[in-house]
């Protein structure tokens, strides 16, 4: 009885060590058929991705808002240059506007004062000539009256023909004649001078005139030191437009380099802000890595499957939404070289999915 015991047991026991032998030597092998399996086809598949989340605290996501704020930053360099050359370039339009304004007044009141002054010096040859006139006739009756000099009336005094006060009346207006005369004298004298001196400014402006007319540099020798102050007035303001409109070409320049560096920068910002790596900055997302050999498979809207089981238990999970433009390197999900590729926002419906080491892209692997 024993005997039969034993037995059994030893039967039992060995053929519990091949059932177990069979079963590791059947998941050694599924293991190797797998590792196979899995090898051949990503060695061949065309359509798998390799997802990515992306968070605030992702490198990548760091590196881009590092990148935009230096971008913001430069940007706003550029327009606080931009806003003072555009400050200094209105200052010297201004200016340019003032002096050429005072230009063009400058010649209309030189135009006015010449003809203001002919006109002075013709009514003044005028009244100068009826003085004229005038003064003979008072000389003429000045020297008749003359004619009676002191001795003359004090003959009569003492003759008893004219009164004591007849006479001193008389002495009076034979000295109110000479004082007269000489005052006379002195208003012509006067009336020379400023004919003279109207006839000098007039010549000035003329000359100043017909210069201005020319739009020549007023270098002559002008006989009025007053015209000539309003010459180095005027050649200032001349001096001045010429340096002023000089300094715009440049800044005028320099405003164009600027506005087109700033269109550059809202490109760059543009690009930035539509990067996913810009979406991260706030909230996680997903994206994936997609080597050059798979990438022709990979166009947005395409569906994007998971398998619950490697290659096997498939379903739909998400879509591509678009490839990202720069090239990026990721390892392979299989064989952990490292391969070249670009990367492609994805929508998921299950953020769970993008832990996943691969989803695969357009249709289920191995149709299943």
């Amino acid at each position: 009885m024993l005997k039969k015991f034993f037995g059994f047991s030893n039967n039992l026991f060995v053929n519990s060590y091949k059932l177990m032998g069979f079963v590791v030597l059947s998941a050694i092998l599924l293991g190797i058929v797998s590792y196979l399996t899995l090898s051949l086809f990503y060695l061949f598949d065309r359509e798998w991705i390799a997802p990515i989340i992306l968070s605030p605290s992702s490198e990548r996501v760091i590196q881009m808002n590092s990148q935009l704020v230096q971008q913001k930053y430069n940007r706003d360099k550029l327009k606080v240059e931009r806003i003072t050359l555009e400050m200094q370039l209105n200052l010297i339009e201004r200016t340019i506007a003032v002096n050429s304004e005072f230009q063009n007044r400058f010649k209309s009141a030189v135009t006015s004062d010449l003809q203001a002054k002919q006109k002075e010096l013709r009514g003044l040859q005028s009244l100068y000539a009826e003085y004229r006139a005038t003064k003979k006739q008072v000389v003429e009756a000045n020297k008749a009256f003359e004619r009676l000099n002191e001795t003359d009336l004090q003959k009569d005094l003492a003759a008893g023909l004219i009164e004591e006060e007849v006479y001193v009346r008389n002495k009076y207006a034979l000295s109110q004649n000479i004082s007269q005369q000489i005052s006379y004298e002195q208003k012509q004298l006067e009336f020379e001078s400023r004919t003279i001196e109207l006839g000098r400014r007039i010549e000035a402006l003329k000359a100043l005139d017909e210069k201005l007319g020319r739009q020549t540099p007023a270098n002559g020798d002008s006989s009025s030191y007053e015209v000539l102050l309003m010459e180095q007035e005027y050649q200032r303001s001349l001096l001045e437009m010429e340096e002023l409109t000089a300094q715009k070409i440049p800044i005028e320049k320099q405003i164009a380099l600027l506005d087109s560096s700033l269109t550059e920068y809202d490109k760059i910002l543009g690009t930035i802000t539509l990067s996913p790596y810009y979406k991260a900055m706030n909230e996680k997302i997903s994206i994936a890595f997609v080597p050059y050999s798979n990438l022709q498979n990979v166009k947005a809207g395409a569906p994007i499957y998971g398998c619950s089981l490697e290659l096997i238990w498939c379903r739909e999970v998400g879509s591509v939404r678009q490839v990202l433009d720069g090239e990026v390197s990721a390892r392979h999900p299989m064989f952990s070289s490292d391969l070249r590729g670009v990367m492609v926002e994805i929508e998921l419906k299950d953020m769970a999915w993008a832990e996943e080491k691969a989803l695969h892209v357009d249709s289920r692997p191995l149709l299943i």
